[in-house]
């Protein structure tokens, strides 16, 4: 994710920041749904704000936790300017201001925790553009395939109106199959506009997300067969603590930790070192003068003690809230995987028995309609029941892989290749360090046991 590769991002934020940039921004002349994943990721205009607001937070925390610029002050007397009794009055000062010890390093740590909290934005606002563009892709490839069934049902019921004519003129059939049949054939044109203007709703859709105009759009490719391992629910659960939403919110937490310690630092005095010349004085001894000042960090009308129970309790509701996102998290993967798992097995049923018994009863029906034995009834009820299953098999490939993108991004994945190293991660956390386990994902609070 970008907070573990923070570095590099840093590097080739120039990129980000430089307006109307399009490098590497170029659709290719064909691509499937995950070069489109990662083209979006490059040229999508939120999500290169978002790298350009990461860039801005890191180097506002590189400048903090420094001390201040030390302050110089020159005054002079000018009645004094050539007056022989007195000498020339001229003051020269100079002051600087020095904190309580560990203040600067807690500023540094509260800006540095503001860095981590907004990559690990990037990387979740990554995971819902990855998911956002393959639901987009998915519609789009759909209507695609609908529309390209419907165009063959078209000439199937061509094919049929020129028969039912012949027949009909030969008076071998009735006027009633012919007007069935371009009655059939309407329904399927009307059906076609609706089909083509979705389309191109889709592709502007689809455009937006890619920073593209709907005629730059790639010619689409069949949507992509991978599916995670049967296991992946386990192995999104037990990496359930590295999901950028509960990184963020551990992040945000740890920022008003910071926060709170600041601010109890604020019981402590803030000290100003001072020495100054001043010329007027007629004994040198008298002329230079050093010092040192601090404020009085009184308590009054408890304002710093009700500052520090304003951040405890901000920083108690980020315990909460992550702890609520986690259960959240845990719901959505469980009901990610069941719409998954419904979505491959009706797929199955339609590739394996529904389609194939579809098409042979529309053969059948084909053949005895020719020959004379069957009645155009049969045949209308056969052609309609294959164009419905084409369909729903289409809708069924559909839903299969939106239940894999939707548990992809409820896994807090970006591209469908990272279960791999989910995979991977899990596997090596059981010889290694272990990270917090999914069940125990939020500590305990103050005052709660969970």
């Amino acid at each position: 994710m970008l907070f573990n590769r923070l570095p590099a991002v840093l590097a080739a934020a120039a990129l980000l920041l430089a307006p109307l940039a399009r490098a590497n921004c170029e659709p290719p002349a064909a691509a499937d749904s995950e070069s489109l994943v990662k083209l979006a990721l490059r040229c999508n205009p939120a999500q290169r704000s978002l790298g350009a607001r990461v860039e801005a937070q890191a180097a506002s925390a590189t400048a903090s936790g420094h001390i201040d610029d030390p302050r110089l002050m020159l005054g002079a007397a000018p009645e004094t300017f050539g007056n022989e009794q007195l000498p020339d009055g001229t003051l020269a000062e100079i002051s600087q201001s020095v904190p309580w010890p560990g203040v600067l390093a807690l500023r540094r740590a509260l800006e540095e925790a503001g860095t981590r909290a907004r990559a690990f934005e990037y990387d979740q606002r990554a995971v819902e553009l990855a998911h956002a563009l393959r639901t987009a892709y998915a519609d789009w490839r759909y209507r695609e395939q609908l529309l390209a069934i419907n165009r063959r049902h078209q000439k199937l019921w061509q094919s049929f109106v020129a028969s039912s004519r012949a027949r009909y003129a030969a008076g071998s059939g009735g006027k009633s199959a012919l007007l069935k049949a371009q009655h059939e054939r309407h329904q399927l044109q009307i059906e076609e506009i609706a089909l083509s203007r979705a389309l191109e709703r889709d592709r502007s859709r689809l455009a937006r997300l890619l920073d593209l105009d709907p005629g730059q759009l790639p010619a689409s490719a069949p949507l992509p067969r991978r599916e995670p391992a049967p296991q992946a629910l386990a192995l999104a659960l037990d990496s359930l603590g590295k999901q950028p939403r509960l990184q963020r919110l551990a992040a945000e937490e740890t920022r008003k930790s910071r926060e709170l310690a600041l601010s109890e630092k604020d019981r402590y005095p803030e000290f100003q070192l001072l020495a100054r010349h001043n010329n007027i004085w007629m004994n040198p001894d008298q002329r230079l003068f050093v010092g040192v000042g601090f404020n009085l960090p009184l308590d009054i009308g408890g304002k710093r003690s009700a500052r520090e129970r304003s951040l405890a309790a901000e920083k108690l509701a980020l315990e909460w809230q992550r702890e609520d996102a986690a259960l959240a998290l845990r719901d959505t993967l469980r009901r990610a995987d069941s719409r998954l798992r419904q979505a491959r097995e009706t797929l199955q049923l339609y590739r394996d028995e529904m389609l194939p018994l579809a098409e042979e009863s529309l053969a059948t029906a084909r053949d005895d309609f020719a020959a004379g034995s069957g009645n155009f009834l049969d045949l209308l009820v056969a052609e309609r029941n294959l164009l419905k299953v084409q369909q729903d098999f289409e809708t069924a490939k559909r839903d299969r892989f939106t239940a894999t993108a939707r548990i992809t991004a409820a896994a807090g994945l970006v591209l469908l290749e990272d279960w791999n190293s989910l995979g991977a991660r899990s596997s090596s956390s059981a010889s290694g360090p272990k990270p917090r386990q999914s069940h125990r994902a939020i500590p305990a609070k103050t005052g709660k046991q969970l």
